[in-house]
């Protein structure tokens, strides 16, 4: 794949959890936790510790991405917070848990599940080149 729709797609994933994780920063932890517990898959006292950390964990790895440091690292991070993400997603409709707002871009987009769902496997499809372009750089001493 070229370059420069890799680095276009490397922006553009780490912008948005970049962004995710900015949001979430602006909310009170509390507000946060109220979006975790609406999953119903963490078991009560769990939420709150990953309500205080889920905003730095998406906002170095989409500012990594973005600036291109150490990017095939930061793309490692962010493929497998999709993966998770997803299969939540997936969980959470078939449970037919009924959420309004998945809570990943607070006060900016309100998303169901669904929509939600379809956007991280667009996201996921655009940094996986990413992670390949930038690991077979990683294998041979690192790609900028």
């Amino acid at each position: 794949m070229k370059r420069g729709i890799v680095i276009v797609m490397r922006v553009l994933v780490g912008g948005f959890f970049l962004t995710s994780g900015a949001l979430k920063l602006r909310l009170h932890p509390a507000e946060i936790d109220a979006y975790i517990r609406s999953y119903d898959v963490l078991p009560f006292g769990y939420t709150y510790p990953v309500a205080l950390v889920l905003p730095w964990v998406e906002i170095i790895p989409g500012a990594l991405l973005v600036a291109g440091i150490l990017p095939f690292f930061a793309s490692s991070i962010i493929m497998a917070m999709l993966g998770l993400f997803i299969l939540l997603l997936i969980w959470t409709i078939l449970r037919g848990i009924p959420i309004e707002d998945c809570g990943c871009l607070p006060g900016l987009l309100q998303e169901t599940p669904w929509t939600a769902l379809l956007r991280d496997v667009i996201l996921l499809s655009m940094n996986i080149p990413v992670w390949l372009y930038y690991g077979k750089g990683f294998q041979r001493g690192g790609r900028s």
